[in-house]
């Protein structure tokens, strides 16, 4: 009769203990959102075209720093509470 180690056991390849069950495990460290830097240039753009400053920035940051992305979200009611970091 062949000996078989259990599922997740210590051999090679099983784990080490090293599982997704195992309660010692470090968790996965969450990522960070990138920072994105508002451009001045970009910001006096849309206030130029008549968006307030807040709402301008806002769009830009949502958007990732493109101007034309902020545009649409300008146009398309704006940018939702809290969905900018």
């Amino acid at each position: 009769m062949d000996e078989c180690e259990p599922l997740g056991g210590g051999g090679r390849g099983g784990g080490g203990g090293r599982g997704v069950n195992n309660p010692y495990a470090r968790p996965a460290a969450a990522a960070k959102p990138a920072k994105v830097v508002v451009d001045d240039g970009s910001m006096a753009n849309l206030v130029d075209m008549g968006f307030d400053p807040v709402s301008a920035r806002e769009a830009l940051i949502s958007a990732n720093g493109d101007v034309a992305n902020a545009i649409e979200i300008l146009f398309g009611g704006g940018v939702p509470a809290g969905a900018y970091p």
